[in-house]
């Protein structure tokens, strides 16, 4: 007897497992997408055209990769698809009848607002553009005057557009002449009622061998209402960098009274404080630490600098500071009121009761006082360096 009820367990057993590897192997889990199925998109574009909105995606082309090299001798490593709707939720809806691929958004690099689209509703986009796909919020976004002949210019043969225009921004970052915008950041200062949301602009410029193009930033869009509002041109955008502590990098000249100087700057320290006046009221100071270096070039024509030209760098230097950041200022806030430094919103933090009474009086010619300490280094071959102060 218990020799049979054994038995019987085991027959049910197999008949379980029977079951259980027919459900899983069939109809019972969600068919498996495979990768030649996939349209794998490194970067999308957003235009406006004909009334319409146009989405254009550089995807990878894993059937032409595979294959090698074309006839030509060059690889092909992506191809342009462009998509057409009403709307960018209609224009993402069509990606895969369209193609027959299912869309894979996840691997996206950069994002990019047509300048047509972005003056009438880049908050509208935005906004669709996210219901619709599955993109990270890491990637990097940049506004162009067009984003599709951006995205579908030559730029490189072997490598995707997208890692061409993703590395021109963070080398522009580096360098001190481009910002660096993620998307998440974006949208956080889009949708805050007191901040200014910014991003690249990137524009096209023919390369020294005539075919390929290379991507170069061309300033700063501002935007305002969640529309594209004003741009702010490459030295403005120097300042925007220093007043906001994100340029650690890049060259400043000054003119002293002993002779010119070319600094490279190696490090920027940006400080806001708020400080409460007799009557309550608020006053901003901007306080500004820049380390800057200089090589000393030993030379016929170039004299060894000594503590007298030390002096007169250092002093230069501070001025062209102090100039830039005042005009700076008056531009981002008296001209165009972009609350580029989050004023209005630290001051809600630390002087809560002021910030209302703070907050109509910023957006004046006089909205905050800048102070710059520099300090410079002198590399000198062979010897001490020498510093100042």
């Amino acid at each position: 007897m218990r020799g049979y009820v054994l038995r019987r367990r085991a027959v049910h057993a197999v008949l379980l497992a029977a079951v259980l590897t027919s459900v899983l192997s069939g109809c019972g889990l969600p068919k498996r997408t495979e990768l030649s199925e996939r349209l794998i998109v490194e970067a999308i574009g957003v235009d406006m055209a004909d009334g319409g909105v146009t989405v254009t995606l550089e995807a990878l082309d894993l059937h032409a990769a595979g294959a090698g090299a074309d006839p030509g001798g060059q690889a092909r490593v992506t191809r342009i698809c462009r998509f057409t709707g009403n709307t960018v939720s209609q224009a993402l809806q069509s990606v895969e009848s369209v193609s027959g691929l299912t869309p894979l958004y996840s691997q996206a690099r950069l994002f990019v607002l047509g300048r047509t689209l972005a003056a009438e509703d880049a908050a509208g986009a935005l906004d669709h553009l996210l219901r619709g796909s599955r993109l990270r919020g890491d990637i990097l976004i940049a506004a162009a005057q067009d984003a599709g002949d951006l995205l579908e210019a030559k730029l490189g043969e072997n490598t995707p557009g997208a890692k061409v225009l993703e590395d021109a921004i963070l080398r522009g970052s580096e360098t001190g002449v481009c910002c660096e915008m993620r998307l998440f950041r974006f949208l956080d200062l889009m949708y805050s009622d007191t901040d200014a949301a910014f991003c690249p602009v990137l524009s096209l410029r023919a390369a020294p061998d005539g075919e390929l193009k290379e991507p170069v930033p061309a300033g700063t869009a501002f935007f305002a209402d969640g529309k594209w509002a004003f741009t702010a041109d490459a030295e403005m955008t120097r300042g925007l960098l220093l007043l906001t502590g994100q340029s650690e990098r890049g060259a400043l000249f000054a003119e002293g009274e002993l002779g010119g100087y070319g600094l490279g700057i190696t490090g920027v320290k940006t400080k806001v404080r708020f400080i409460k006046g007799a009557n309550g009221a608020l006053r901003t100071e901007i306080g500004v630490k820049a380390a800057l270096d200089v090589t000393e070039h030993l030379s016929s024509q170039n004299a060894p600098i000594g503590e007298a030209q030390l002096r007169d760098a250092g002093a230069a230097a501070e001025a062209a500071l102090r100039t830039l950041l005042e005009r700076s200022l008056r531009f981002y806030y008296y001209e165009n009121g972009a609350d580029v430094c989050r004023l209005i919103r630290r001051s809600r933090l630390f002087c809560p009761k002021e910030s209302a009474a703070f907050g109509e009086s910023l957006f004046s010619p006089e909205a905050a006082v800048i102070y710059v300490v520099c300090s410079v280094t002198v590399r000198r071959a062979g010897k001490e360096s020498l510093r100042y102060p």
